[in-house]
């Protein structure tokens, strides 16, 4: 890109933030690779790990996709022998997801290449500083509307 367009282009949050995200997607895809991971497919087995038994609904909402996005994440995941659907005692159709022991190993070893992923990307920032733009992207998230779903992820 020209020098005095990247200029311009660098005080539009919109597209800073862009280019980030594809920065940390392409990382965290390449190295989620070799383990037979998505990054799609990483988040909700993160999630899993931190909230075991969230429901489709749930983990659709917290990834901002539809439910049938996350319905065919889920499918995958399930296929693939690393979580496993129960059922609820309230309600037939809600199916508590849950890791299997193959999931929480793999996750386990996802979570160092994605940490190791954003510890390159955050390498410019000092500890404090990573921990603050952390803080400010979480507030200017949580300050917007949750209307944004995406139908693929």
């Amino acid at each position: 890109m020209d020098p005095d367009q990247d200029e311009v282009l660098r005080h539009r949050v919109g597209y800073v933030a862009r280019r980030f995200n594809q920065a940390i997607r392409t990382r965290v895809d390449e190295g989620l690779r070799p383990l037979g991971l998505t990054a799609s497919q990483y988040a909700v087995l993160a999630i899993l790990d931190s909230f075991s038994g969230s429901t489709n609904a749930q983990l659709a909402r917290a990834l901002s996709v539809t439910p049938q996005t996350m319905t065919r994440i889920l499918g995958g995941l399930v296929g693939s022998g690393l979580v496993e659907r129960g059922t609820s005692t309230h309600h037939a159709r809600v199916r508590p997801a849950r890791l299997t022991a193959s999931g929480r190993d793999l996750v386990t070893r996802a979570h160092s290449v994605v940490d190791a992923a954003e510890d390159l990307l955050f390498a410019p920032l000092s500890a404090e500083q990573r921990a603050q733009l952390l803080d400010h992207l979480w507030a200017c998230a949580e300050a917007s509307p949750r209307s944004a779903v995406f139908e693929g992820f």
